[in-house]
C-alpha cells in the first residue's frame, strides 16, 4: 500500500509468483534457458525468476514506462541481491516492440491479458481476435516453449485460440489470501510437438 492505496494485492503477488514458478521449474536444467515477461511491474514475477533459474540464464523484461524502471531501481529493489543481476535485462519498450525488434527465441514468457500500460493480448470474444498475437508468441517461443498468462477470469476464446494454434493449455487458479473474495486466474500454454 502507498499512502493508503492497494498498489498491489497480495492475491495478484501470489498468482505472479506462481505462474512464474510453472514456466521457469522445467528449466532449470538448461543449458542457457531464456525468459521474456511483460512489464516489470513491483517485481514479484521477475523476482521469482530469478530466484528459480540459475545465474547462467538470460532473463528479459520488457517495460513500457521509463519512470517505473527508475522508480522500480531507487525505492522498490525487489531483486534477490542488491546489484542488479548481469544476467537480468530491462528493455525500455512494450512487449510487442520487445517482440519485433529482437527477433530471439525464448524457453518461456510470462505476460498478463490487458497489462494496464500498453496490453499486448486484449480481451477479446472471439477466437480469432487473438490469432496475431499468438502468432507473434509462437515465433517467439523455442519448441516445447512455455506462455503463462495472468487473467482476472477463465477466458474460453483465448483458450481456443492457444488450442487451434497448437498449444496444450492447462487453467489454474492461484491460493487466495483466505479474506479474499477475487480468485486470481493463469494460464499455462504449452506448444505441442508437431
Amino acid at each position: 500500500m502507498v499512502d493508503r492505496l492497494v498498489v498491489r494485492c497480495s492475491t495478484a503477488a501470489r498468482v505472479l509468483e506462481a505462474a512464474a514458478i510453472q514456466v521457469t521449474e522445467p528449466l532449470v536444467g538448461k543449458r542457457q534457458p531464456r525468459v521474456l515477461l511483460e512489464g516489470l511491474g513491483l517485481g514479484y514475477a521477475v523476482r521469482k525468476v530469478l530466484q528459480v533459474l540459475p545465474p547462467r540464464a538470460r532473463v528479459t523484461v520488457a517495460e513500457p514506462v521509463r519512470e517505473l524502471i527508475s522508480w522500480q531501481s531507487a525505492y522498490l529493489d525487489p531483486l534477490p541481491e542488491p546489484a542488479k543481476p548481469d544476467h537480468l535485462c530491462v528493455r525500455a519498450q512494450s512487449f510487442r516492440d520487445s517482440l519485433e525488434a529482437h527477433p530471439e527465441t525464448f524457453d518461456s514468457m510470462i505476460l498478463e491479458r490487458d497489462y494496464p500500460v500498453d496490453p499486448f493480448l486484449v480481451e477479446a470474444s472471439k477466437p480469432a481476435a487473438y490469432r496475431d498475437a499468438i502468432a507473434l508468441l509462437k515465433s517467439a517461443l523455442r519448441p516445447r516453449g512455455r506462455l503463462a498468462i495472468h487473467l482476472d477470469g477463465k477466458d474460453v476464446a483465448l483458450v481456443k485460440a492457444l488450442t487451434s494454434a497448437g498449444f496444450q493449455v492447462d487453467h489454474h487458479t492461484a491460493t487466495p489470501h483466505k479474506r479474499s473474495k477475487t480468485r486470481q486466474h493463469f494460464l499455462v500454454a504449452t506448444m505441442r510437438a508437431d
